[in-house]
């Protein structure tokens, strides 16, 4: 094993080569690697902007499950299985035509005979649950919806299973928004 001093000055000298190197452009691309330098007069690269606003997003298979970077939006994948980040203020139940003023998500997201999942003593109970988020399982005729039951006094939000029949049915209505942003 090297003396201290010795691993210090090996540390430093690779870090100054490094130094170097990134300076003048190497070019073993395979052990460094060049930064974005808009300045750079000979740079065709560009880095890629925030894509575009998109509107009329159906939240067909999940709407709010999974973890945002910020409390203000949610996410959402429509029938496509494409994901989107929403603005979750922009968001509505109803129609595409509708707004998040003539149909707004806490009145208008539940769904009606949910089976509570993990709730000793529910399984023969079915329950009106105002939903926060769903993941669908469309093929199946069912979604998962994370909510609370209505005449819960808790409130406690537990996850349900709310199937449906027809395409016209409660429980397969789903959210749409009109401000999202495409996920790559």
């Amino acid at each position: 094993m090297l003396p201290a001093r010795e691993r210090v000055l090996i540390i430093l000298g690779a870090l100054l080569n490094l130094c170097f190197l990134q300076r003048v452009g190497s070019t073993q691309s395979g052990l460094f690697k060049r930064v974005y330098d808009p300045m750079h007069p000979g740079n065709s690269n560009t880095k890629p902007g925030p894509k575009a606003t998109v509107k009329n997003v159906h939240c067909g298979n999940e709407f709010a499950s999974y973890a945002s970077k910020d409390s203000k939006t949610v996410s959402c994948m429509d029938y496509g299985a494409k994901n989107y980040n929403c603005d979750l203020s922009q968001c509505h139940g109803g129609a595409q035509t509708d707004t998040p003023k003539s149909s707004p998500i806490n009145l208008q997201l539940y769904f009606e005979n949910c089976l509570a999942l993990g709730v000793a003593g529910t399984e023969k109970s079915t329950f009106l649950v105002y939903a926060y988020s769903y993941l669908a399982r469309n093929k199946d005729g069912h979604l998962v919806a994370n909510g609370f039951a209505v005449g819960d006094s808790t409130e406690s939000v537990h996850q349900f299973k709310c199937p449906w029949k027809d395409r016209t049915d409660r429980n397969n209505m789903r959210v749409w928004c009109d401000k999202c942003s495409e996920l790559v």
